[in-house]
């Protein structure tokens, strides 16, 4: 009798998961809870009901079941995997995070537990945790094509584009019609300046995946970049079409019309995303085009909802002097009070030989003549993270730096602005090298991404005419009509100088004549 009953389970939980695999979800769900009218304590079948309620998007009761099969069997490694995934899905990333880790202790090889405890990672910000978990899955199953295109993404998150390309070549190579590996090896080529080749890659994703938004809008900023405005509105307008609520296609097309001084059209496109750059455009055009009054309520607002934009404390603090009002944005209101300038030649006793081999190692780094998505002219510029590196000189003019912040917020600690009170807990570096010939300088600009900012000039002209090469911060120009009446602070630098300054803060660098170069290293500190 009990053997009839085992075979008609055998036979019911076979056929419910044929039809599990044919995606006739209802009729499974129906067998596996036969199954367990018979046999509650069956650990497959709780599971497998898990997945099939997973895809019928009853995540609770999927849970349920997970945690059933567990109950059951503790060392079910896919029932631990899944319950991760629901939970991963719902948000719970470090309760997912566990139940992954579970599911490797007790199946060391499960390759989708290691790649799926990278993605968790990953969306925690967790980059260099993720790249292990990847390379791991990829050990196990060298044909995991998804693994590669993640570990891709991994190093391109940590700026190392380089060894992203490879990852997301890999994976094509792998599945030629991957559209996401196509679309991020795109991705991966802008970074290094590489346009044509990134069009390329976008179109051969969007041949494979003519729907997926990203990729037109993709598209659209390695265009715009090479100057093919039009064109750029075109891929924006399709990946609208294609999601109407991108929020950044509506940003970046308002950005474009902006740029060709279509100002109502583009004022149309940013009122129709909430996002924080949407508002903060905003909130420059009801000053510059709808006068004070509808500015202030719009900085009123800012105020109560976002308190550390740099876009709007470098519109702030420009107003309040153009206006001659009280700046109430709590975000670097005077931000040339908050400049540091320092000669670190003696305080840390840098050397002519440290210079030399560090201009020897920055000379090997890819560079770019007036990479198209910067503000150099006249100049080579890097677009990888240069501090992303195991070169000695490198290693140490980081850590100098990352000694003199620390000095920096030392000396401003008092201070209630939140530049200073609400300082981030956790940052990331990115650092370029810039190298300026004849006439060569920055326009204003200013880094909405950056938290602080800084300049250390490695060698600089000797002789130049005053001003020339010189470093200027001001509170005009950028996206505000210059002012000369403002106040601004010029420095002339030497060689060894560190700058550090507030990100929100406009700068630009003065041409000069000499025939020596200017070279400096750049960097911000980036809140995670």
């Amino acid at each position: 009798m009990n053997e009839k009953i085992n075979l008609t389970i055998k036979e019911t939980f076979a056929l419910a998961v044929q039809h599990h695999q044919k995606n006739n979800l209802q009729v499974a769900e129906k067998l596996y809870k036969e199954i367990l009218k018979t046999n509650p304590n069956h650990a497959n079948t709780r599971n497998n009901l898990g997945s099939v309620l997973k895809e019928l998007g009853e995540s609770r009761k999927a849970i349920s079941c997970f945690q059933k099969a567990i109950e059951i069997q503790s060392n079910h490694a896919d029932a631990h995997y899944n319950l991760g995934s629901v939970l991963k899905e719902l948000g719970e990333s470090r309760k997912a995070i566990s139940c992954f880790q579970k599911a490797i202790q007790i199946q060391p090889n499960h390759a989708d537990a290691h790649y799926n405890l990278g993605n968790t990672f990953r969306e925690l910000e967790e980059s260099e945790k993720a790249i292990g978990c990847y390379e791991k899955a990829i050990q196990i199953q060298p044909n995991h094509a998804d693994a590669h295109n993640n570990l891709g993404n991994a190093f391109r998150e940590l700026e190392e584009s380089e060894k992203a390309i490879g990852c997301y070549e890999k994976a094509i190579q792998i599945q030629p019609n991957h559209a996401h590996a196509h679309n991020n090896l795109g991705n991966a080529l802008k970074d290094l300046g590489e346009h044509q080749k990134a069009i390329g890659c976008y179109e051969k994703a969007i041949a494979i995946q003519s729907n997926h938004a990203d990729t037109h809008y993709n598209l659209g900023n390695a265009l715009k970049e090479l100057g093919e405005s039009r064109k750029a509105i075109s891929c924006y307008e399709k990946a609208i079409e294609i999601q109407s609520n991108h929020a950044d296609a509506h940003y970046n097309l308002g950005n474009t019309l902006k740029d060709l001084g279509e100002h109502k059209k583009a004022i149309s496109y940013f009122k129709k995303t909430n996002s924080i750059v949407s508002k903060e455009e905003l909130l420059k055009y009801s000053y510059l085009l709808d006068g004070l009054e509808d500015y202030k309520k719009k900085l009123e607002k800012f105020v109560k909802e976002e308190t550390c934009s740099r876009n709007v404390a470098a519109t702030a603090a420009y107003v309040s002097k153009k206006e001659n009002i009280k700046n109430i944005y709590p975000f670097c209101k005077d931000p040339l009070n908050f400049v540091s300038i320092k000669n670190l030649k003696n305080v840390l006793t840098l050397t002519d030989n440290f210079s030399k081999n560090l201009l020897k190692r920055l000379e090997t780094v890819h560079s770019i003549w007036e990479p198209k998505t910067t503000t150099t002219k006249g100049g080579y510029q890097t677009l990888i993270n240069l501090f992303n590196t195991t070169d000695i000189e490198i290693l140490k003019l980081q850590k100098i730096i990352e000694k003199q912040i620390i000095i920096y917020r030392k000396v401003y600690e008092r201070s209630e602005d939140y530049f200073i009170k609400k300082w981030p807990h956790k940052c990331k570096f990115s650092a370029w090298y810039v190298k300026l010939l004849k006439q060569g300088h920055q326009k204003p600009h200013m880094h909405a991404r950056g938290w602080l900012s800084g300049v250390f000039y490695v060698k600089v002209p000797k002789l130049l005419n005053k001003y020339e090469g010189s470093i200027k911060f001001l509170l005009s120009g950028y996206d505000f009509p210059e002012d000369k009446n403002l106040p601004n602070l010029i420095h002339s630098p030497n060689d060894f100088d560190l700058v550090l300054f507030p990100s929100s803060l406009i700068h630009q660098t003065i041409p000069f004549n000499s025939q020596d170069r200017r070279h400096s290293i750049a960097f911000d500190l980036i809140p995670k």
